[in-house]
This record gives C-alpha cells, structure tokens and sequence, in this order.
C-alpha cells in the first residue's frame, strides 16, 4: 500500500518503516495518545497505522536505511556521487560536499 500524506508520501508502508523508522514510531505513538484524532483519519492513515504496530514490533530497535532513488540507477555509493538531500548542501554530491567542506 502507498501513503497518501505526510513527509513519505509515495513510498509504500515498508518502505517508510525501513527508510524513517524514527518517523515512523512517531506517528504510531502521536496517534496513540490522542486516539479521538486518529478515528476520524483518512482510510489511508488508518490503514498505515494497523500496519506499523507489527511492523515496528518485528524491527524493534534495527537501524533504518533508505538508498536515494538514484542508487536503483547504479551509482556506487564509494564513487560520491549519491546526492545530499538534506541540509544546507542539499542538492550537491558527497564527493562535491567533502571538497567544498571536508569537515562538514
């Protein structure tokens, strides 16, 4: 199933659990607090919601890891070409970040 909100709109629920575990375990404890709001959610959500209960039970503390869309391409992760896609270099390459700011 493909979410249809928020911050991993497009990915299906696996993916979102593999590639942002920490937002994902966010979203199932806000919804657990305030169970009100979540009842009146959209069928997708709901739907999102009975699927991480398990699916963050069976991962328990595993790290997450989501390759940019471009690794499906081929780039090799040694070559630095992957894109940064967050923070104030967003947009470059590694290789271009470490020789602009190697300590960055």
């Amino acid at each position: 199933t493909i979410l249809a909100f928020g911050k991993l709109r497009g990915k299906t629920f696996e993916e979102a659990v593999r590639c942002d575990l920490r937002y994902c375990r966010w979203f199932l404890e806000s919804a657990q607090k305030d169970p009100d709001a979540s009842a009146e959610c959209s069928e997708n959500f709901a739907a999102f919601l009975a699927y991480l209960g398990p699916a963050l039970g069976r991962i328990g503390s595993a790290s997450s890891y989501c390759p940019p869309a471009n690794a499906a391409e081929g780039i090799d992760l040694a070559s630095g070409s992957w894109p940064v896609e967050f923070g104030k270099h967003k947009g470059l390459s590694f290789k271009e970040l470490y020789e602009r700011d190697g300590r960055y």
